[in-house]
């Protein structure tokens, strides 16, 4: 568990909900956990993280009856 924001104490694990809460939408993660909204220090990893939870709830899923070898 990393602190992502400092000002708003918020780690990775809570903007990563937040980021799953909010289906990869910047806006509405930082509403709902803040990270992001204070200094700004934080600013580009917060949207690089929540930009990596919107690709990766757009990408294709794995078919479940794929057979395997």
């Amino acid at each position: 568990m990393a602190l992502v924001c400092h000002c708003q104490r918020v780690n990775d694990r809570v903007l990563h909900t937040a980021a799953l809460a909010a289906a990869g939408d910047l806006e509405a993660t930082q509403a709902l956990c803040g990270a992001g909204t204070g200094c700004g220090g934080c600013a580009e990893l917060v949207e690089a993280m929540v930009a990596a939870v919107r690709a990766s709830s757009t990408s294709p899923a794995v078919s479940a009856d794929v057979a395997v070898a």
